[in-house]
């Protein structure tokens, strides 16, 4: 196996468009993984393309906050690992690289339906 999986799918697709929050080089060391499961699986589009800003997911339970923003940290972390590792070295590891900032809008009840997510500054 060629690095880590993923496999919530259902939570990934509610992530976010990770091309637009992290650069080109980590969103398509994500996506190399992402379309190893096969791009309907992982509902296509949202991977490849789509638009910057808020990214609207189906609601998801009460419980799923943390998992979603421990998702996003993970493969926030395993994009830069993998960017570092194929420059022999270049760049900061994932530890030392801050992670995007992450904010949900709630629905009625207090689940999160929508998640924003702004790119850290280094």
């Amino acid at each position: 196996p060629r690095g880590p999986r993923v496999t919530d799918r259902r939570v990934v697709r509610s992530v976010v468009n990770v091309r637009h929050n992290l650069s080109v080089p980590q969103a398509e060391d994500i996506l190399e993984g992402v379309q190893r499961e096969g791009p309907e699986e992982w509902g296509g589009t949202q991977w490849g393309g789509g638009r910057p800003g808020p990214v609207r997911s189906p609601p998801p339970g009460p419980s799923d906050h943390s998992a979603v923003q421990a998702l996003l940290q993970e493969l926030h972390a395993v994009a830069l690992g993998l960017r570092a590792r194929r420059q022999e070295g270049g760049g900061l590891p994932p530890e030392r690289t801050p992670a995007p900032e992450i904010a949900f809008q709630h629905d009625a009840e207090g689940h999160p339906v929508v998640m924003t997510v702004t790119p850290a500054t280094k």
